[in-house]
């Protein structure tokens, strides 16, 4: 069972300002709010400089952190990560990744940049530099994770060591990124058996993908409802212990390895 702090005073400053410059929680953490549109992206920061970055990729028609407070909190004060989290949309709708990939490029450029240049804490000190990047997503964001993590590169993005697809909605609209993920990369799908969304069909869009990815660098788990699960689209954000205990402890073991691996 998961532990978490609560992001009381963002969580208000989120729903009723959305465009506020900072909602600090008790000296914890920060949310940045920067830019505007379909650009806009939000900076979650723990009160001393990360040990990681986590770019946090919403579904499909949330415009706005607001249905993910529990993923933030949980990632800013219990695993230390900064979480840059795009609205890449400018309007609820459905994937148009001909407009969504500029826009999820323009939000995560300030964003990272953002985490890598702000001052933490009375110290005011910086984040390190080159802090291992965790690319998370969720529905239609889980399979945005993976065309940034293809082509975080010729973005000139810091490359994703892993990326977390949970519950990823893919096929004709979504598509699957040109580009191959770099060798090194981690890559966890995850499918609900009763995700009517996305589902198996598009969990096996993005394996496919990942046909030429090294064998012991992905894997793809089938999540089975039980009677404190229900594994519908909107699973990995539901605020309940049997949700908590299926999505959060892949993404920590990600976390925990990059974290590690930086030395942290």
């Amino acid at each position: 069972m998961h532990v978490r702090a609560g992001l009381t005073i963002a969580a208000l400053a989120l729903a009723l300002a959305p465009a506020a410059l900072a909602a600090p929680s008790s000296a914890i953490v920060s949310v940045k709010d920067l830019g505007t549109g379909s650009g806009e992206v939000w900076a979650v920061l723990p009160e001393r400089p990360p040990q990681c970055i986590v770019v946090y990729v919403h579904s499909a028609g949330d415009l706005s952190p607001a249905r993910y407070l529990g993923w933030l909190d949980y990632l800013a004060i219990s695993k230390k990560c900064a979480v840059v989290f795009p609205r890449y949309q400018a309007a609820a709708t459905g994937p148009a990744p001909a407009a969504d990939l500029p826009a999820l490029r323009k939000g995560l450029s300030v964003g990272l940049k953002y985490v890598e240049t702000v001052a933490y804490g009375l110290g005011e000190n910086h984040a390190a530099p080159n802090l291992p990047v965790i690319a998370a997503g969720v529905g239609y964001g889980g399979t945005l994770a993976f065309y940034y993590a293809a082509y975080a590169k010729a973005w000139g993005l810091p490359v994703p060591v892993s990326v977390d697809s949970m519950f990823p909605v893919a096929g004709a609209r979504a598509g699957v990124p040109k580009t191959p993920l770099a060798p090194s990369t981690d890559v966890l799908i995850q499918v609900g058996d009763r995700d009517r969304a996305g589902g198996k069909p598009a969990g096996q869009t993005l394996w496919k993908y990942l046909a030429s990815h090294a064998a012991a660098k992905k894997r793809y788990v089938v999540v089975h409802s039980t009677g404190s699960l229900a594994a519908v689209s909107g699973a990995p954000v539901k605020s309940t212990s049997g949700a908590e205990n299926t999505f959060w402890p892949p993404l920590d073991r990600f976390i925990d390895s990059a974290s590690a691996a930086a030395g942290y």
